[in-house]
């Protein structure tokens, strides 16, 4: 399938592996999330934390996420949102062992988003 057709570039599908270490998935400020495939290889329940900012605004474990999506230990989730979920400020990922905290967890995902032009 050409996300192309639902008018989404090559360029809005982020893939990588995600880490305590925030990673900022566009620097573009408004971005709409249409879908997250997230793999958890640990051995311990992850999560997959999302800020709705810059990633020069995002300190991982003081900063409190916009969301968080856990993933149990050797699995994978897949999500596709009905409606986009809308990111205003800027668009930044972490992966960690806790919803909120700071220790590091990787997880593999692929993220397909829209940028406003």
């Amino acid at each position: 399938m050409s996300y192309e057709t639902y008018g989404i570039p090559a360029s809005g599908i982020y893939t990588a592996q995600v880490t305590g270490t925030k990673a900022e998935v566009t620097d573009n400020a408004k971005s709409d999330v249409y879908s997250m495939h997230i793999s958890n290889g640990t051995a311990a329940l992850a999560y997959l934390q999302v800020f709705d900012l810059d990633a020069d605004a995002v300190t991982v474990g003081t900063t409190a996420p916009t969301y968080a999506i856990g993933v149990p230990a050797g699995q994978t989730v897949n999500h596709v949102f009905g409606k986009p979920i809308i990111h205003s400020t800027g668009f930044t990922v972490a992966s960690t062992t806790t919803r909120t905290g700071a220790v590091s967890a990787a997880q593999e995902v692929t993220i397909i988003y829209k940028s406003a032009a």
